[in-house]
């Protein structure tokens, strides 16, 4: 883990970000902390998660990429232009409609009405009745009011969607808009009964360090749906990207979110399951790793390569173990690097479970016997001295 000055450095080292910037106090007093860093509650309780430095966005991340990502997707005009890379392309994810400014994203955003958009495209979808072979009657029944339609649907095309979606705006508005009412008059009381059934139950106790965070930022999306009716729960930490039932998203804070939970909430548990390669890890600090590694390597490899590369770079100039100058200095990025951070894949794909050599097809288990490899047999391919690890000797009084 790396501190504010040494990341700064690396931003400035790879021309991400300037002094000259009009952002650049900000960015390097506040968000850089909140990337580093992980909030600690006022108790000095630690939450294990990072919080958004933006006091009009109160989001938490399980991770620092995800609030890396959200800083980009959220905040990218309140951010030095560049310090994550450039975007040119912003997509909503509701409607998938594109837009070249960040400006415009922003203001077709706040103007989307993303739970009426959503529930409406899942009950469209939901009421399917096979008939023969090459077309089906869709029956829609309103659960809200007595309305009713029959369609037919020939070749792909439903007809009478439309009719459908005209009747779904203005009822689901209406129920929407009378429940959401009720529910925020009765929030509190909604929250303290889940609380005290929760202490009675032995599951959640008041002196618990996290016993705030957790009924603040955590329990209302236990205790509310993301859309009212729909029966889905959604994860509270931002860009997790879990939405499910009760009992799927108990199971995913349990699975993915341990360390961030008052203690012994879901019941004690020491193996965790990586959903990418199906294994069981012990510890949740150990699974972490594993599984933001699986998840990486799996389905961003090269992304994820090079991100590592340009760390591991940065280190190796700043220590003094290679220079800017040295005429093998594009061998050692290019070949070398990619084949020590993270294991070889084939050309379909698929990971494999070994790092390969640059220079010839020896393949080792793990990347320091490929840099002892690569020592011995290729010495004259890479830059001198550059693994050499320097011992120091405690020199003994006599």
């Amino acid at each position: 883990m790396c501190n504010v000055e040494e990341y700064i450095e690396f931003l400035e080292f790879y021309n991400r970000l300037s002094s000259d910037d009009p952002l650049y106090e900000n960015f390097t007093k506040k968000i850089v902390p909140s990337l580093i860093y992980e909030y600690n509650l006022p108790n000095g309780a630690k939450t294990n998660c990072y919080k958004c430095p933006f006091e009009t966005c109160r989001i938490f991340f399980s991770r620092d990429y995800l609030l890396e990502t959200h800083l980009v997707d959220q905040h990218y005009d309140e951010i030095p232009k560049g310090v994550f890379g450039i975007k040119d392309k912003f997509i909503c994810e509701m409607c998938y409609c594109k837009f070249k400014s960040f400006k415009a994203f922003k203001s077709h955003k706040n103007n989307y009405d993303i739970c009426e958009e959503m529930q409406i495209n899942v009950l469209l979808n939901v009421f399917n009745r096979p008939v023969y072979k090459d077309q089906y009657v869709h029956e829609f029944r309103c659960d809200k009011c007595p309305f009713s339609l029959l369609c037919l649907e020939a070749n792909g095309i439903i007809r009478g969607i439309d009719e459908i979606r005209k009747h779904l705006i203005p009822c689901y508005s209406q129920y929407r808009a009378s429940k959401e009412l009720f529910k925020i008059n009765n929030k509190e009381v909604f929250i303290n009964r889940r609380v005290n059934q929760l202490v009675e139950k032995g599951r959640l106790n008041r002196s618990d360090p996290l016993f705030d965070f957790f009924v603040d930022n955590i329990l209302p999306s236990l205790v509310f749906e993301t859309c009212v009716g729909s029966g889905w729960y959604i994860c509270p930490f931002g860009l997790c990207g879990h939405i499910g039932n009760y009992d799927q998203l108990e199971y995913h804070l349990k699975n993915h979110h341990y360390d961030q939970l008052p203690f012994d909430l879901f019941g004690k548990k020491t193996e965790f399951k990586c959903f990418e390669c199906l294994k069981l890890i012990q510890g949740f600090e150990a699974y972490k790793e594993h599984y933001d590694h699986c998840l990486f390597s799996k389905h961003f490899y090269f992304k994820y390569q090079n991100k590592l590369c340009d760390w591991m770079l940065f280190l190796f100039v700043k220590h003094k173990r290679i220079s800017l100058n040295d005429p093998k200095f594009k061998t050692f990025k290019n070949q070398v690097l990619p084949s020590i951070v993270i294991e070889g894949r084939t050309s379909s794909g698929m990971v494999l479970k070994v790092f390969n050599c640059s220079f010839c097809k020896n393949y080792e288990v793990d990347p320091k016997s490929l840099v002892n490899h690569m020592k011995k047999k290729h010495s004259n391919e890479i830059p001198a001295g550059v693994f050499e690890i320097e011992t120091r000797k405690r020199k003994l009084n006599e």
